[in-house]
């Protein structure tokens, strides 16, 4: 699906994608794209130093986004119709 909205011919390089683990496989579809994922553990080994504190940033920016998107729909914005008829807002 999103090969299909984001062709990798028009996609633009200079963005950054920062990604879950739900979209592996994108850096190889994109290879001048940008793009920050957490790194997975390997089978029977640990992660090194350097991989646990690249996640911990990658995890610590999307923590935000999540948040963000959790209270626009708690708030119901996308979903119900402003109704306020104020003269200001008009």
């Amino acid at each position: 699906m999103f090969k299909r909205l984001f062709p990798p011919k028009v996609f633009p390089k200079s963005i950054t994608l920062w990604l879950d683990l739900g979209f592996t496989g994108v850096d190889k579809d994109y290879p001048d794209a940008s793009v920050m994922m957490p790194k997975k553990k390997p089978r029977g080994k640990e992660l090194t130093d350097e991989d646990k504190a690249r996640n911990k940033v990658i995890s610590s920016i999307r923590v935000r986004v999540e948040h963000a998107i959790g209270g626009i729909k708690r708030m119901r914005i996308t979903t119900d119709k402003f109704r306020n008829k104020s003269k200001i807002m008009l």
